[in-house]
């Protein structure tokens, strides 16, 4: 197995802080970077941690509020220090920061949209937060009516999307995603290919595989606005083999429940994870080639949760995986 050192060519990664000062590296404190994240929710986390010894000037003294940047080649990572911890007087400290997704998962509003496009949502949601947009996705469907009461704005931008892909493809809808590229915000398609392949003797180190029927669901009872039932969709066979796991779909205008409510019937969920040599670009929301003899893992798999490891000179990541592509459900 080939691993990733980081001071190979083109190889390194660099931390940098703005602070009060200005702009400053810091990869020479830097003991060991931890840089995650999720297809839904999706804001990015990086946790930096620093070597910390007061007797010696060592102590860097990150504030609440400054800027933490990871640079690979390009920019990895722009986040906002949210928290900080330290144990002992001489030894680390761990920075946390959170990209500026959070902005929009720690803020709420309330908005009444009509005749709107997904894009427009996206982009006078951002303005009022002050975050600029950059390749938002473009659907140019008009959505008749989006009313939303004290929700966050990143919710807000997941619904619009997901009505406007039922409402394309009721019996297919594409997945989209929220990303942050710097300090601006973009839509995506989720599940694009990351561009890389793992193959078991060379780049994956450690790898599971579990089926689970947890997140079944096999009877969706379809209601309008009043709560009343006007319908039902349902999977026998697997109401048979397993039992009733029911979900309720509300009534929306311009989509057909039907097709809605088929769209929340799951079965028995795979799962799969793996640890491997690092790839930044095998994020969360993007796709994977995997190729692993020891765990029979072979084909495309979607990248649920990633978490990428830093230290002593080594990149590697934690990949959990899923089979099949799908809406975030807000």
């Amino acid at each position: 197995m080939r691993l990733i050192n980081l001071n190979e060519k083109n190889k390194t990664l660099k931390v940098f802080w703005l602070g009060r000062y200005g702009k400053r590296n810091i990869t020479d404190f830097t003991e060991a970077v931890e840089w995650e994240g999720s297809d839904t929710q999706t804001s990015r986390k990086a946790t930096v941690s620093v070597a910390y010894n007061p007797y010696k000037k060592l102590a860097l003294n990150l504030k609440l509020g400054d800027r933490i940047y990871l640079k690979e080649n390009a920019y990895l990572f722009y986040g906002v220090v949210t928290s900080a911890e330290r144990t002992g007087d001489i030894g680390t400290v761990k920075y946390m920061a959170k990209d500026y997704m959070h902005y929009l998962l720690r803020s709420t509003g309330s908005y009444n949209f009509k005749q709107t496009t997904p894009e427009e949502v996206t982009e006078k949601v951002c303005s009022d937060l002050q975050i600029i947009t950059e390749g938002v996705y473009r659907t140019g469907i008009y959505l008749e009516s989006l009313l939303f009461e004290e929700i966050n704005y990143y919710k807000m931008i997941v619904e619009a999307y997901n009505q406007a892909a039922r409402k394309q493809n009721p019996q297919n809808p594409a997945a989209f995603m929220p990303v942050m590229r710097k300090d601006r915000l973009g839509v995506v398609v989720k599940g694009q290919s990351s561009g890389r392949t793992l193959y078991s003797d060379r780049d994956i180190t450690k790898s599971s595989y579990s089926m689970t029927s947890d997140s079944m669901v096999d009877r969706v009872k379809i209601v309008n606005s009043s709560g009343e039932q006007i319908g039902e969709e349902k999977d026998e066979g697997n109401i048979q083999k397993y039992g009733i796991y029911q979900s309720i779909y509300k009534e929306e205008k311009g989509v057909n429940p039907s097709d809605a409510a088929r769209q929340l019937l799951s079965g028995v969920t795979k799962e799969a994870s793996v640890e491997a040599v690092g790839y930044c670009e095998c994020v969360a929301g993007t796709s994977v080639k995997i190729y692993d003899s020891a765990s029979g893992l072979t084909g495309k798999f979607y990248i649920e949760n990633d978490k990428h490891t830093w230290k002593d000179g080594v990149h590697t990541m934690n990949l959990s995986l899923k089979f099949r592509n799908g809406l975030e459900e807000v």
